[in-house]
C-alpha cells in the first residue's frame, strides 16, 4: 500500500534580506527625538526613584490598587504615534488617562517602577531607546493633583483652599471622580474601596447619577474640609472638585440698535423630520411667533421671574434658523433643527449643579430620540 502526503514539508533556504527589518511606505525605523545618552537614562532613573519615595505612604496604606505617577512627553513627542507605549506596556504600566496635553497618568507599583527604571536604564532596542527619547520627565500624582490646586503659587494654593472650605462648609456639592483600571479586578477593587472611604468620611452621596461617569464619578457633600484632604490621598481617586453653580449669559446690556420686530413668517414652520437639538438654558419665550412651531416639546423646571427666558430664546433662534433670521447673512450656518426647550437655568441668581443635573436627566429619560443638548 503506498501512502499519500497531503500536507508535504518543503524547505525553503533564506534569504539575506529576509533578517532585515521590513520597511512600509510612510513608515520607518523607530527614530530617537533625543539622543538617548547615558546622562539621559540616569536622569529619568533619578525622577522615577524620587516618584517611587514619595508615593510610599499610598502605596502602604492601600497595597490592594496601584497609585499614580504622571508621564509628560516631550512637545515634540505628543503625537499618538510617538507615545512610549511598548516601554509601558513591558513594565505593566500602560496609561489610564491623561491630564493636559502631553501628560499621561500611568498606574504605578513598587514593582513596575523598579521594572520601567530597569527598562529605561539597561534596554538597548531601537524602539525602547526610541520611547525613551519620548519622555521629559516623571512626577508623583499627588494630592494636591487631586483637589485641583494650583502647583505653581503657594498664595493661590492657600487662597483655593480656602474656597474649597467655605464651599464645603455651605453644604454645596463635590464631584468625585476615581480612576479605572485595564484590569477587571483591580477595577473593582478601586471602586469598592472608594465607596467605602466615602462613607467612612461621612460623604452624603447623591443619588442623581453622572451619566457620563455612571460607574467612576459622584456628586457628594463633606462635612469638612479634613475630609476632602484625606479622600485626595487616597490613590484611587482622580479628582475631588466643587461643582459649580451655573448662571446664563446676560445678553441684554451688549450694544445694538433695534431695527424692527420679526414677522413671524420670518422663519417657516419646519419640516418634522428635522434633527432635534435640546436647549438646556433659560427657556424660550412663551408663544413665541416664531419659535412656537419649532419646539419640539418643552420641560419646565424654572418659572418667571427666576428667568426672563431672553438668552434661551437667543441660543434656540439661533439653532432653529441663524442664517434666516439674521438677514442670509452667508457667515451662519444654513443647517437647522427644532428644539426641545430645557427651561433650566435661572436668568436672576444661579441654579445649582445638582439642579441642572435633575433636569438633564429627566429630559434625557423622556426624550431618548434626541441625541445632542446644548
Amino acid at each position: 500500500m503506498t501512502t499519500r502526503a497531503e500536507n508535504p514539508i518543503l524547505l525553503v533556504k533564506p534569504r539575506k534580506g529576509d533578517y532585515q527589518q521590513r520597511i512600509i511606505a510612510g513608515f520607518g525605523e523607530p527614530r530617537e527625538l533625543v539622543p538617548v545618552t547615558s546622562h539621559l537614562r540616569k536622569s529619568l532613573c533619578a525622577k522615577l526613584a524620587l516618584v517611587r519615595e514619595q508615593l510610599i505612604p499610598q502605596l502602604k496604606n492601600y497595597p490592594q490598587i496601584p497609585a499614580v505617577t504622571y508621564l509628560k512627553l516631550r512637545p515634540e513627542g505628543i503625537a499618538k504615534t510617538h507615545r512610549p507605549t511598548t516601554l509601558l506596556e513591558r513594565a505593566g504600566m500602560l496609561p489610564i488617562g491623561t491630564e493636559r496635553l502631553g501628560e499621561l497618568l500611568l498606574p504605578a507599583t513598587a514593582n513596575s517602577l523598579a521594572h520601567l527604571a530597569t527598562l529605561i536604564a539597561e534596554n538597548e532596542s531601537k524602539l525602547i531607546r526610541a520611547n525613551i527619547s519620548v519622555i521629559e520627565e516623571f512626577r508623583h500624582y499627588s494630592p494636591d493633583d487631586v483637589l485641583r490646586l494650583d502647583p505653581a503659587s503657594n498664595d493661590n494654593r492657600e487662597k483655593e483652599l480656602h474656597f474649597l472650605s467655605k464651599w464645603i462648609g455651605a453644604k454645596k456639592p463635590l464631584i468625585v471622580e476615581r480612576f479605572s483600571s485595564h484590569d477587571p479586578d483591580t477595577d473593582a477593587t478601586i471602586h469598592q474601596m472608594v465607596i467605602t472611604l466615602l462613607q467612612q468620611s461621612g460623604a452624603t452621596i447623591s443619588d442623581l447619577p453622572l451619566r457620563a461617569g455612571r460607574h467612576t464619578a459622584w456628586v457628594i457633600r463633606l462635612p469638612s474640609l479634613d475630609n476632602a484632604k484625606e479622600l485626595a490621598k487616597m490613590p484611587g481617586i482622580r479628582a475631588l472638585s466643587i461643582a459649580s453653580d451655573f448662571s446664563a449669559i446676560d445678553i441684554s446690556p451688549q450694544s445694538f440698535i433695534t431695527i424692527g420686530t420679526a414677522a413671524a413668517n420670518t422663519l417657516p414652520a419646519p419640516n418634522p423630520n428635522l434633527p432635534v437639538v435640546g436647549v438646556v438654558d433659560t427657556g424660550i419665550r412663551k408663544n413665541d411667533p416664531i419659535l412656537t412651531p419649532w419646539i419640539h416639546a418643552t420641560s419646565t423646571y424654572v418659572i418667571p421671574p427666576e428667568t426672563d427666558h431672553l438668552h434661551g430664546t437667543f441660543v434656540s433662534g439661533l439653532i432653529a434658523g441663524s442664517r434666516t433670521l439674521n438677514g442670509n447673512d452667508t457667515r451662519f450656518p444654513n443647517a437647522r433643527a427644532r428644539v426641545l426647550d430645557v427651561c433650566a437655568l435661572a436668568s436672576t441668581g444661579t441654579s445649582t449643579f445638582d439642579d441642572l443635573l435633575l433636569a438633564i436627566n429627566e429630559s434625557i429619560d423622556k426624550h431618548p430620540d434626541v441625541k445632542v443638548c446644548n
